[in-house]
């Protein structure tokens, strides 16, 4: 049984531990698009920006009532009492993971020579507001 833990679970670590980086948000910040993100066509790398961008304005929304609420756990409770990145919200967490999503997803689309929108105004437009 441990045995199968460690084949099925070690993967991610064996690829840390060579400095290989996985998919996804980047602990310094960027993001790594898929294998089926970077293959995608511009039509699909548009479509795919729409829907990060509206998850983003959804978690923006979310921001101000989260941080009414105490937070569900103690690490968040440390990182909002101590001043982490995300001040212990997981909706902000998500809108910064989202806006480096967004941007990783338009560099591949300027890197395939699609068209694209004002990627700055249109981030701009979901920001959370300031509590």
């Amino acid at each position: 049984m441990l045995a199968a833990g460690l084949a099925l679970g070690g993967c991610g670590t064996v690829q840390q531990i060579a400095g290989i980086p996985l998919a996804g948000p980047q602990p310094g910040g960027g993001y790594i698009l898929t294998s089926t993100e970077s293959s995608m066509d511009c039509r699909n790398l548009a479509e795919r920006i729409e829907i990060a961008l509206a998850e983003m304005s959804k978690a923006a929304a979310r921001i101000p009532e989260e941080k009414k609420e105490l937070p569900p756990t103690m690490v968040g409770v440390f990182e909002r009492a101590f001043g982490a990145a995300d001040g212990g919200s997981s909706n902000a967490r998500k809108y910064r993971e989202g806006e480096q999503h967004v941007r990783a997803l338009a560099a591949e689309q300027s890197r395939k020579g699609c068209a694209s929108a004002d990627l700055e105004a249109r981030i701009a437009a979901t920001r959370p507001q300031p509590i």
